[in-house]
């Protein structure tokens, strides 16, 4: 699956998000991070002994989130539910690709419009 424009371009603007994975227990958990989208690539890069980097390891299923929300009627999110595949070590640091399975977006622009 990929991005759409709108997606992309909301995605290309920023360069914060949150990833979540599961621990080997299963249960869930979270980190901030940067990443970049690179010729249709979003990219993410942890630290090769963290504990984001082993979440991975274990199981590739992620959900990322990019948001803005300057306020209320400025909110808006792409969230990607997908798999992350380790493309690069180096230097300690590894970094994977997210391959998108599902993506969902939202703007909360659309309520600040006066109705028909």
């Amino acid at each position: 699956m990929s991005l759409s424009e709108p997606d992309a371009a909301f995605l290309a603007d920023r360069n914060l998000t949150f990833l979540f994975a599961r621990r080997p227990d299963g249960s869930p958990a979270g980190w901030p991070m940067t990443y970049s989208l690179t010729e249709g690539m979003l990219l993410v890069s942890v630290r090769g002994p963290g504990q984001a980097a082993a979440a991975l390891r274990d199981d590739p299923r992620v959900y990322v989130i990019v948001e803005q929300s300057p306020s209320y009627y400025e909110i808006a999110y792409v969230g990607i539910e997908g798999s992350a595949e380790r493309i690069q070590d180096t230097a300690g640091r590894l970094t994977f690709d997210l391959t998108p399975r599902a993506v969902t977006s939202a703007s909360f622009a659309k309520l600040a419009e006066p109705a028909d």
